[in-house]
């Protein structure tokens, strides 16, 4: 149900972040101008334009850490207090940032490691790296991280339930376990039909909800891989080994498959190119529906 509709951006809108705390909302779009919106008067309360002509590469995400933001195109910055859980801000304040030189190429995926309160970014050269989102330090980087030379450009990221290992996926296919804190690849995931990974997720009894997981008969850890292959991956992340087989393939869209979510206890979710979402039992794979607008 429709509830609410506001204009403000000129461009379209790339991403968003709530602030349930404090109601709000900060969206971004293609032209780098960021906005924060205040979810009961469902008006925007601040703009932000100050990376706006400072590269040509538009944002590519944003993450709350705290009172800070991070955004990425070419850089990571560090935008502090912008208005979180205020209804204005000084506008002098608007110009203080904290730049950082973090890649050399664009980056092409950021995630937020709360166990360790570290911000961790990936280039499209292969490269990664680790910051302390307080300091904007870098802490520790790896490069070549799918292959030598400039590598594979990283594609996709996530971490494991604990947030102590880094899954990534890259343009020729290959999918790797990390620990991001030494640079040490600790496994391979094969791909039985190599393709451009386009998501990553990890599936666990520890994002199950009231262990409802425990149903599943200790098959209780997956890493979920799509691709341009047109079929979702899974491997059983309890297996041994440093060059693990897929436990199943799930086939069943047409065409490219963009994106994936899960739901406790076994239920995964994706998305295709061609517009369509298919519901899947992550234990038997099959395919339970596909989601259809109303005729």
């Amino acid at each position: 149900m429709q509830i609410a509709v506001r204009e403000g951006h000129t461009r379209p809108v790339r991403g968003v972040v709530v602030l349930d705390p404090q109601q709000q909302l900060v969206s971004f779009a293609l032209d780098k101008v960021i906005k924060v919106w205040d979810l009961k008067a469902l008006r925007c309360v601040q703009s932000m334009d100050i990376y706006r002509h400072e590269s040509s590469i538009a944002l590519s995400c944003i993450l709350q850490s705290g009172n800070r933001f991070v955004v990425a195109d070419d850089h990571l910055r560090v935008l502090e207090e912008y208005c979180v859980g205020n209804v204005a801000a000084d506008p002098q304040k608007q110009q203080q940032k904290i730049k950082v030189r973090s890649h050399d190429y664009p980056i092409s995926c950021m995630l937020y490691a709360a166990e360790f309160s570290v911000c961790i970014t990936a280039s499209l050269n292969s490269t990664v790296r680790i910051w302390n989102v307080g300091s904007g330090e870098m802490q520790f980087h790896f490069s070549k991280a799918h292959g030598e030379g400039s590598g594979s450009a990283i594609t996709a990221m996530c971490l494991d339930a604990g947030g102590r290992r880094l899954i990534t996926g890259a343009h020729d296919g290959s999918v790797k376990v990390w620990n991001y804190s030494s640079g040490a690849c600790l496994k391979e995931l094969v791909m039985a039909k190599r393709a451009e990974v386009t998501a990553l997720l990890y599936a666990s009894d520890e994002t199950a909800l009231e262990n409802h997981w425990t149903a599943l008969e200790n098959r209780s850890r997956y890493i979920v891989a799509t691709s341009w292959n047109h079929e979702v991956t899974l491997w059983d992340d309890g297996i041994e080994g440093t060059q693990i087989q897929p436990s199943s393939t799930l086939r069943g869209h047409e065409l490219d498959i963009l994106t994936v979510d899960f739901w406790p206890p076994s239920t995964l979710a994706t998305g295709g190119y061609d517009g369509q979402t298919r519901i899947w039992n992550l234990v038997s794979g099959h395919n339970m529906c596909t989601l259809t607008l109303p005729a």
